[in-house]
């Protein structure tokens, strides 16, 4: 059942990361589902107040990246925002099941530890994808050429050709 759970996540997750390109709705993708998988791994071996320290601590997550998708523009700030967001979330969760693990009881610390491991295996595959949408959101823009201040009349030339006021 929970190879199942877990497939199916994966699963999902890869065929929604196809449609999504930006580094904003990628981090959302993998603050949810790192979240899902924090949850199902843990069910059972820490209390349900513990587990909503993990509710909290993802909204807390998903509230800075839609504030984040309102404020900054596509681009290299962004996504480095974006990334810092998941990556201290993914370590806040991570480091607060290995401070339960000194206390957790034998059976329950062997869960625990593979949790921890598999946590961080995931962390690690999720943040290479975030890597993988700079590419495609920062990208630079050809600058055009600055309007001038003052319109000239057709007949003129140009200033950089033109032999200066006095010769008028």
């Amino acid at each position: 059942m929970l190879k199942c759970l877990i497939l199916a996540v994966i699963i999902l997750s890869a065929s929604v990361s196809f449609a999504q390109s930006d580094s904003v709705s990628k981090s959302l993708d993998i603050v949810n589902s790192f979240h899902t998988e924090a949850e199902v791994l843990t069910k059972g071996l820490v209390s349900p107040s513990f587990q909503g320290q993990f509710a909290g601590e993802r909204d807390e997550a998903v509230n800075e990246l839609d504030s984040l998708s309102w404020t900054e523009k596509p681009g290299k700030r962004r996504f480095n925002l974006a990334y810092g967001i998941v990556d201290s979330y993914t370590e806040k969760i991570i480091e607060s099941i290995e401070k339960l693990l000194p206390q957790a009881p034998p059976k329950s610390r062997e869960a625990l530890n593979n949790a921890v491991e598999r946590l961080s295996a995931l962390k690690t595959v999720a943040m290479r994808e975030l890597n993988e949408s700079l590419k495609a959101e920062a990208y630079e823009q050809e600058r055009s050429k600055p309007v001038p201040l003052i319109d000239r009349s057709p007949f003129e030339a140009p200033p950089e050709e033109a032999p200066g006021m006095w010769f008028r």
